[in-house]
């Protein structure tokens, strides 16, 4: 009977270690989560603060515009002619989402290039394919445009070389 005391006594001692050790362990696990998410909110508020408005970013911004004019410019107008066929909008349409990657926010608030592919979506409404390819460039562009537009220096207003294509 007392060996049967001293097995049950330690029986429940190695389960009360158990329990305390799982407990510690939780407790780590937990201040570890919130100082990974204190970090990561300061990550985040890091990155979208707006870079500094210095004169090489408002430069270099500026290029980026001027590339995107060079690039999309001529595309849209192509895309806004009135008889445009299927494969033509499709060539055009296939152009931009080839080179959407270098898409800047100045250049697409400028421009409104999105209004622009979404009156090609409908105009285009019953071809499936044109549509959602449609759809893609418009999602790439929202991706592209909530990634970059933190990059863009502060107070940064594009200068237009051309105004033959308003969005």
């Amino acid at each position: 009977e007392q060996q049967n005391e001293i097995h049950t006594t330690k029986v429940s001692e190695t389960q009360t270690k158990v329990k305390k050790r799982k407990r510690e362990s939780r407790d780590d696990e937990e201040s570890n989560n919130s100082e990974d998410l204190s970090k990561s909110v300061s990550l985040f508020s890091k990155r979208n603060k707006k870079p500094r408005c210095t004169s090489d970013g408002i430069k270099e911004e500026q290029e980026n515009f001027e590339e995107c004019e060079n690039i999309f410019l001529p595309i849209m107008s192509k895309l806004k002619v009135d008889n445009l066929t299927d494969s033509a909008a499709q060539k055009y349409l296939t152009e931009i989402n080839a080179e959407i990657d270098k898409l800047t926010p100045p250049f697409i608030k400028a421009y409104q290039i999105g209004l622009l592919i979404k009156h090609v979506r409908k105009q285009f409404n019953r071809n499936v394919h044109l549509k959602q390819l449609c759809r893609q460039i418009t999602k790439e562009m929202k991706r592209l445009f909530i990634e970059k537009d933190a990059l863009v220096p502060e107070g940064f207003n594009p200068k237009r070389k051309r105004h033959d294509v308003k969005g």
